[in-house]
């Protein structure tokens, strides 16, 4: 479960994939107790709605803008709002630069043991044969052949069927969401991108834990793939409503329709939510900081879920001394 919610938040998924990844919400799982639960948790969530905002101390400016890994043309006029604020920003703050995607990449290229099996037992030896069979005909869905897919890492093959089939085509292609569009722009008006944080950060939290933990992911993924989709089909209608709350507790509240003992299955999410989102909240405030002791007006653009919450960047700046308040675009 871990894998499969750091892999729904770090993803980019294209368009065509958006439309052809289509179905039921994952709501339609929940009772109405656990629906009312999701509602009352959000609407306790300091920023649980906003994707736009702006902290203001003095003479310095922060526009924090939620950005969404995936690709969507209804991320344009989103698009629209921000980018009259990019020439203006003397430096813009994002979770990975151009630079860091090509270091992680070639990192990948010639550093081949992080991601696949080289030396040793390959994944049909370390796994039994039924649970082999569901990896390797999951995989096959996704267009990766068997033999491919044997020599995979167990936690990279959980990473990649997390990823819909019917999303991958576009996943290939390269797609971005909004934080490529944001990057795209910057460097067409000159304005400076830089890392909240080291390109491998949430990769080497993908690798934490011992070979037989990354089985038992994998295994888990595998037992939940009928649900993956409906997830995909959430966090949109949730995110282009500006529910960022609902989107996160939503998800809290998914994993208690895992095969796993509710007290377990809340501890792996809470885990998550830890390393995913607070630690890594927490480590990025000293860098914002720094980025307004240089500059009077910066642009942090990050998943939106690292916006609300009592560890969200928003509230984490309130007490630091900023005001918050929604972003609101000037009229034409």
């Amino acid at each position: 479960m871990r894998h499969l919610l750091m892999s729904l938040a770090l993803v980019p998924i294209g368009t065509t994939a958006l439309a052809e990844c289509s179905g039921q919400s994952i709501n339609s799982y929940f009772t109405p107790d656990q629906t009312a639960a999701i509602a009352a948790r959000s609407a306790a969530t300091p920023y649980g709605e906003g994707l736009l905002w702006q902290a203001m101390r003095g003479d310095d400016t922060i526009t924090l803008v939620g950005t969404m890994h995936l690709a969507d043309p209804r991320l344009d006029p989103i698009m629209a709002s921000v980018a009259p604020l990019i020439p203006e920003a003397e430096l813009i703050l994002v979770e990975a630069t151009p630079d860091d995607q090509r270091a992680m990449q070639n990192e990948l290229a010639t550093n081949t043991d992080l991601a696949f099996i080289n030396t040793g037992p390959t994944l049909p030896d370390l796994l039994p044969p039924d649970l082999w069979s569901a990896a390797s005909e999951a995989a096959s869905n996704r267009g990766i052949p068997g033999f491919m897919a044997a020599k995979m890492q167990p936690w990279y093959l959980t990473l990649t069927l997390a990823i819909p089939a019917c999303a991958m085509p576009d996943i290939m292609a390269g797609q971005g969401g909004l934080d490529a569009m944001i990057m795209k722009a910057a460097e067409a008006a000159g304005t400076p991108i830089a890392s909240l944080e080291p390109w491998n950060t949430v990769f080497d939290m993908m690798r934490e834990g011992s070979q037989a933990d990354h089985i038992e992911a994998l295994e888990l993924g595998l037992a939940i793939e009928d649900l993956q989709l409906a997830i995909y089909v959430e966090t949109f209608e949730a995110y282009f409503t500006g529910e960022i709350a609902r989107l996160w507790e939503t998800s809290r509240e998914a994993v208690t329709l895992a095969p796993l003992p509710p007290q377990e299955a809340m501890a792996l999410f809470d885990d998550t939510e830890d390393k995913l989102l607070t630690r890594r909240n927490l480590a990025w405030m000293p860098i914002i900081a720094e980025a307004t002791e240089a500059h009077d007006t910066i642009i942090v653009a990050a998943g939106a879920a690292h916006m609300p919450g009592e560890y969200g960047l928003l509230y984490l700046l309130e007490q630091d001394g900023w005001t918050i308040a929604p972003y609101q675009p000037s009229s034409p």
